[in-house]
């Protein structure tokens, strides 16, 4: 029986973007996140301002962003009320929305071009600008969404503090209304180094590092979230981003010297566990999407190593957001079939066996 195809969401339609380029240190930073905060002046924050001026604000600014130059830097706005669970979840999985955004239903989420900067209006501040990409990218990203703040800035001006800087919903942001990240995959440099003096030396930096997933499968990947912000105005916004692209290089340094030790050396039990990854994903029939993301960490480590070639990099980041559940659900709507969880994991598993024999298409290529 076919499944009605009357509710598909355009948001399925993007299936290249920011995940589907190299940025700096490719190889070990997965990917980068920056978020801007910003709070326009004479308006209450979103928590306490009641819906009419909620709705006067946001479309003020929806149209400002709707009018900008069509080609070089296409928006589109999608308000929360609107959006279904499914939506959401898939704006959650492309690291747009948080948890606990999903439950906003006032506010508006505009996507830009490849989704590499977005905004939130309405939601915690009254604009927060959300930067996407591979690899490391933070100096850029902070670059385009500085400009497109300043741009607002002129017709929406910006609460502001002559001593501490930009007031924002976060006590602890305000100044900058910076907050950065990115996750690394540390795989090599866990396995030979204690890492205990490098969270201290981080955190001397005012920066945080944590495991990117749960104990388990962070040991298996080596995925680690290195991130930065609540400096409350104390800080320069230069000082933060030269402090933290400082960091990533050395971490990334560190790794990729790890890596060239490994390689001097034998370690089957890694070998092993790599090659079974590879095994499972190859001809795996139904499977979850956790353990899809294990193995797709432990097969990018693989390739990092050298030891596996003919998959590239590439495939894998899209793998890795594609896989999530409600990308799949929403592939099987898109196809006309109602999902249901064995569907999910039967369709996961062949979009990862047709993606790994080099079949692209998926992804428009």
């Amino acid at each position: 029986m076919n499944y009605s195809k009357e509710n598909n969401s355009p948001l399925m339609e993007k299936r290249t973007g920011w995940f589907s380029r190299r940025g700096e240190m490719y190889h070990t930073v997965l990917s980068t996140r920056l978020r801007l905060s910003r709070n326009v002046e004479n308006y209450r924050f979103p928590g306490t301002m009641d819906r009419e001026e909620g709705d006067e604000l946001q479309a003020g600014l929806k149209t400002f962003l709707l009018k900008k130059d069509p080609v070089s830097a296409p928006f589109s706005a999608y308000s929360l009320a609107a959006l279904s669970l499914r939506e959401k979840l898939l704006l959650r999985e492309r690291n747009i929305l948080t948890s606990r955004q999903m439950e906003n239903r006032r506010g508006t989420v505009v996507l830009g071009k490849g989704e590499e900067l977005n905004c939130l209006l309405c939601v915690d501040d009254h604009v927060q600008i959300i930067g996407l990409g591979n690899g490391y990218c933070l100096p850029s990203l902070y670059n385009e969404a500085k400009a497109l703040a300043d741009e607002a800035d002129r017709e929406f001006p910006f609460a502001r503090d002559e001593v501490h800087g930009y007031l924002t919903s976060r006590v602890t942001e305000a100044g900058t209304g910076l907050r950065a990240s990115v996750i690394m995959q540390l795989s090599a440099l866990s396995l030979m180094e204690d890492m205990d003096p490098l969270f201290l030396a981080l955190m001397e930096r005012g920066l945080c590092i944590r495991g990117y997933m749960d104990d388990q499968e962070q040991s298996r990947g080596g995925l680690y979230q290195i991130y930065c912000g609540g400096n409350g105005g104390y800080k320069r916004t230069d000082e933060i981003l030269n402090s933290f692209s400082e960091a990533v290089k050395i971490l990334s340094e560190r790794e990729e010297a790890c890596r060239r030790e490994i390689n001097r050396g034998r370690y089957p039990q890694l070998e092993d566990r790599i090659s079974r990854s590879l095994g499972v994903l190859r001809y795996c029939r139904m499977i979850s999407a956790g353990e899809a993301y294990k193995h797709l960490m432990l097969l990018r480590q693989g390739i990092c190593l050298g030891w596996i070639t003919e998959i590239s990099l590439e495939a894998i980041s899209a793998l890795g957001l594609f896989t999530g559940q409600a990308h799949v659900e929403g592939l099987l709507s898109e196809e006309g079939t109602e999902p249901t969880a064995e569907l999910v994991d039967e369709r996961r598993a062949r979009l990862i066996r047709e993606t790994l024999d080099g079949n692209l298409s998926f992804f428009g290529e």
